[in-house]
């Protein structure tokens, strides 16, 4: 284990604050923007508009995530290990896998939206069982990203 100056230390914990705001700042975003455009639009033109909302918004918070988890592991690399290192080291990479399988799953959707547009209506089941899958993974994200700030916050503070 090496220590950090306090002026790196104090670099580093502001980074994690800054990226832990803009990553919980936009993941409250795309919840009204997707309200609004599901209000706005018709079922393929939302399904054109989140296609490249998602390409542009994946960069920034995939970088803003990873500046985040990176400031992270070496501010707990540097410091005496603990149960609470262990548990944000844990729901990180619960955090990191839902991810994951949520860009698989909207990708997935995508084609299957697809489809069903072109089957008329034929596997319009299918098309919300995914939907509800899909707002279930987004639900997990959200309680992992609180329950990593919450407990970084209880071991930081």
């Amino acid at each position: 284990m090496t220590s950090l100056s306090s002026g790196a230390e104090s670099t580093l914990s502001g980074i994690l604050i800054l990226t832990a705001c803009l990553w919980i700042g936009g993941m409250v975003t795309v919840v009204f923007v997707a309200r609004t455009s599901s209000a706005t639009l018709e079922p393929m033109a939302r399904v054109s508009f989140f296609r490249a909302f998602g390409r542009a918004y994946g960069i920034f918070a995939t970088i803003d995530l990873l500046v985040g988890l990176i400031a992270g592991a070496v501010l707990l690399g540097t410091a005496p290990w603990t149960g609470m290192s262990t548990a944000l080291t844990v729901l990180a990479a619960a955090l990191v896998v839902a991810l994951a399988w949520g860009i698989v799953q909207a990708r997935n959707m995508t084609r299957l939206r697809r489809r069903a547009e072109e089957s008329g209506g034929a596997l319009d089941g299918h098309v919300a069982r995914g939907g509800r899958s899909a707002a279930a993974l987004r639900g997990a994200i959200g309680l992992l990203t609180f329950a990593l700030f919450a407990v970084g916050l209880a071991h930081w503070l």
